[in-house]
């Protein structure tokens, strides 16, 4: 599933999109002394596009930002994998 959707654009261009908005946040955060921000993807099933779009943003904001991240795949413990 994964390289579908680095084969698809859209993926990536949402996931760029996503960066720009949410990099405003945490820099508003970041000079405020906000310690805590959230930021949530929701798909279908919770277990394929949303799994990927928060996987490739937490990666870009851990690489440009020193900050601690937790990532946390609700559906993902809700619903077995499917094959």
């Amino acid at each position: 599933m994964i390289a579908f959707l680095k084969n698809h654009s859209e993926a990536d261009q949402f996931v760029d999109n996503a960066f720009q908005i949410v990099e405003q946040s945490i820099n508003a955060y970041l000079q405020s002394g906000y310690t805590r921000l959230m930021v949530s993807f929701g798909c279908t099933g919770g277990q394929h596009r949303s799994v990927y779009c928060a996987e490739a943003l937490a990666a870009r904001i851990r690489a440009r930002y020193n900050v601690n991240l937790t990532l946390v795949h609700h559906e993902q413990c809700r619903w077995p994998a499917s094959s």
